[in-house]
């Protein structure tokens, strides 16, 4: 589902990262040191995303929003003064960073050296339904999984053919679901996940934990409908089914309602 603001069009889960920062925003002048200036829109060169002034302006809407002073959905925006679609187009490419690949980056600034390989896999939905007939079904998503699990085998660059593949899905059916529908939980889960792989380790339990949380609550800062679900495929034998450089017995998977998304982690740990 899209949201249309003047004449930008804005993918549902992309319009709620931009509500969810201006609405936790604490002054103009965070604003316009977070929004970044699309270079592909406006004036060539490097420019300001939203200047002070406008920043203001939106603060000023957003206050002055019945009755709990806070922004519902995108079309609040419109018709502030100086907000036109060069700056709206800024909004969007600040924001337009899907979950996993936001977590990914912040692993590898300052969490993980670069002794390590975490990829992640996902498959997106075309509607809220087609998502949660297999995301919130066991038997569903079983199926699901063993078939990305194959096509995850299948891209390693030393396998060994489809059967090799046919053989990690198939272990993946014979393992267990342990869901987290808590993201406070899930973090915990998620943490361990990856301590498990070195306890002398290259950071610490809190360290890894204060950066998997904000993952988890992407989208859930003012609805904790929007939480991510972390799912954990307990019993999986990373090693012999994937090949991978991995001790830990177990595959994490997060369930994105907002983006649709399921998103199975891999990692590898070259020590």
């Amino acid at each position: 589902m899209e949201s249309v603001i003047g004449n930008q069009k804005i993918e549902r889960w992309v319009a709620i990262r931009i509500l969810n920062f201006l609405n936790a925003v604490q002054s103009a002048s965070d604003i316009v040191r977070t929004v970044k200036d699309d270079p592909s829109a406006g004036a060539p060169g490097l420019g300001v995303g939203i200047g002070e002034t406008v920043a203001a302006r939106i603060l000023e809407r957003r206050d002055s929003l019945k009755p709990f002073g806070r922004f519902t959905q995108i079309g609040e925006l419109e018709g502030i003064a100086g907000l036109g679609p060069d700056k709206i187009r800024d909004l969007i490419y600040t924001f337009e960073v899907r979950a996993a690949e936001a977590f990914h980056q912040r692993l590898f600034n300052g969490i993980l050296m670069d002794n390590w390989k975490v990829l992640h896999h996902s498959t997106f939905f075309d509607t809220d339904e087609a998502f949660r007939q297999v995301a919130y079904d066991d038997c569903r998503l079983y199926a699901h999984l063993a078939a990305q699990i194959e096509q995850i085998a299948c891209q390693r660059p030393d396998n060994h053919g489809n059967r090799v593949a046919q053989l990690a899905g198939l272990l993946a059916k014979q393992c267990y679901l342990d869901r987290y529908d808590n993201s406070t939980f899930g973090a915990y889960a998620f943490t361990l996940w990856w301590y498990q792989f070195a306890q002398d380790n290259w950071f610490s339990f809190e360290q890894m934990r204060e950066v998997v949380q904000p993952y988890l609550d992407y989208y859930a800062y003012f609805n904790a409908a929007n939480e991510q679900q972390l799912v954990l495929l307990k019993g999986f034998p990373n090693s012999v089914a994937l090949g991978l450089l991995c001790p830990v017995a177990e595959l994490p998977v997060v369930l994105n309602p907002i983006e649709r998304g399921i998103t199975v982690w891999t990692a590898e740990l070259y020590d």
